[in-house]
């Protein structure tokens, strides 16, 4: 532990800080025009797509979107009867609204009355729950406007008409639970010029897990966002069969250790299709424990974070292995790889 501790506290002294919360706004190009839609309906459904090749290039990591902002006036009276969901979508849209959710959908403001912030001429909504953006794919937002107080008028929220391929969106008025947009705009480059507001920080899967007695898939996961000087950060282990053998690794890198590449596969033991996935600069070796049977097994391990600000924005990488006999390898099980991205 005091090792990796140095190692980290080493390599953080050279990094910079980093700001609490940031903002990406999308388009990044396009000619602007101004658009009622959908603040300036009384009830509307709406879908807009926003590409991962700008939203992923402006925030360079995964990051945690807790709310978006639109350049838009408040108009007096506006208050918004709203759900909001966003998940990872596809190259573009189609007419069908569920479809566009491919992945990691959370509906990140639950339906609610809300009055919008509107300083410096920007509408904001807030997240009651984070979208944890893996920094890469494109993203749908969805918004669901069952009433906003003030019936149909002629809003002007910033938009774009641009051709380029930078924004889709697509909408059906009068009806939030409608199946299919009855917009034609879906094959035309419109949107909303959207703000993201996120704060850097949070843990994100990666690479791939090796499955455990039963066909099980055991997870690793964390109590709590990263940040500095934070004692109770805890690693979890889940989905496992108790009173087995396992091993913690955390380490500064997953690309490689010890002068070989990660990740490593457990071929050379016995155990294709299994890999180590982060450097084991940190290992604990412990027993799982909980009750039930198989797949009810866990673990868990306190690793707290030094009160270092310039820790903000390091990485470290951690996965947990299972020496599981009822695997079907019959030797081990693992979690996919998770990094851990220190916020501020």
């Amino acid at each position: 532990m005091m090792r990796l501790v140095l190692a980290v506290v080493a390599i953080a002294s050279i990094l910079p800080a980093q700001h609490t919360t940031k903002t990406a706004e999308l388009p990044t190009f396009g000619a602007n025009s101004t658009n009622p839609i959908p603040f300036g309906e009384k009830s509307i459904r709406y879908q807009q797509w926003y590409p991962g090749s700008q939203l992923g290039g402006i925030t360079k990591a995964p990051v945690r979107i807790i709310g978006l902002q639109f350049v838009a006036p408040v108009p007096t009276g506006l208050v918004l009867d709203i759900e909001v969901t966003m998940a990872n979508a596809m190259n573009r849209l189609s007419g069908t609204f569920q479809s566009n959710f491919i992945s990691n959908k959370v509906i990140t403001v639950p339906r609610v009355r809300i009055t919008p912030t509107g300083a410096g001429g920007v509408l904001e909504i807030p997240f009651n729950k984070d979208f944890v953006y893996d920094g890469v794919s494109n993203v749908v937002v969805e918004l669901r406007i069952y009433d906003n107080g003030l019936g149909k008028f002629a809003h002007t929220a910033r938009s774009t008409d641009s051709r380029a391929s930078n924004s889709y969106r697509q909408y059906f008025i009068g009806n939030v639970n409608a199946p299919t947009a009855n917009s034609s705009s879906v094959t035309h480059h419109y949107g909303l010029v959207t703000r993201f507001r996120y704060q850097e920080g949070g843990t994100y899967e990666y690479g791939n897990a090796c499955s455990g007695g039963g066909g099980h898939i055991p997870v690793g996961s964390v109590n709590q966002v990263p940040v500095p000087g934070l004692p109770t950060y805890t690693q979890h282990l889940t989905k496992t069969s108790p009173g087995f053998p396992c091993v913690f690794f955390m380490g500064v890198s997953n690309v490689a250790y010890a002068g070989g590449p990660l990740p490593l596969s457990l071929s050379f033991v016995g155990v294709p299709g299994c890999s180590i996935q982060a450097a084991p600069h940190l290992q604990v070796y412990m027993m799982t424990g909980g009750g039930g049977g198989i797949g009810m097994g866990t673990a868990k391990l306190a690793t707290p974070i030094p009160a270092i600000g310039t820790l903000a924005g390091f990485r470290v990488y951690s996965q947990w292995i299972i020496f599981d006999h009822r695997s079907s390898n019959g030797t081990l099980s693992t979690t996919k790889g998770l990094m851990h991205v220190v916020g501020s």
